[in-house]
């Protein structure tokens, strides 16, 4: 009796064990695919396209796939938010230059 008692702790603990690495398994498999999903970057928005017109300057591009929305620098400094693949600049003054850089986002990152 002794001994079936003792084989079967050992039994259940190897299969206790062998859960817990299987478990260890899961979640170092699901942190790597999180990390993987992580890194993958999105796209560089493209076919931009420029219109002025008086007191304003409109931008387009296509859109980004798996892109939530769009950020937009101007002139190295104002950061504006859009969901669309556009956006429009009202309030620009003649002679003066504007630059703009837009990069496409998501919940994982830029």
């Amino acid at each position: 009796m002794m001994s079936f008692s003792l084989c079967n702790n050992l039994i259940a603990q190897e299969i206790n064990e062998q859960a817990q690495i299987m478990n260890d398994i899961q979640c170092i498999s699901t942190t790597q695919s999180s990390l993987q999903m992580q890194s993958e970057q999105l796209g560089v928005p493209s076919n931009i396209q420029v219109q002025s017109g008086l007191s304003k300057i409109a931008l387009t591009w296509d859109a980004v796939a798996e892109a939530e929305g769009y950020e937009i620098e101007i002139n190295g400094a104002d950061i504006i938010s859009v969901e669309e693949p556009s956006y429009v600049h009202n309030v620009v003054f003649e002679e003066k230059t504007y630059t703009y850089r837009i990069r496409a986002i998501n919940g994982i990152g830029k």
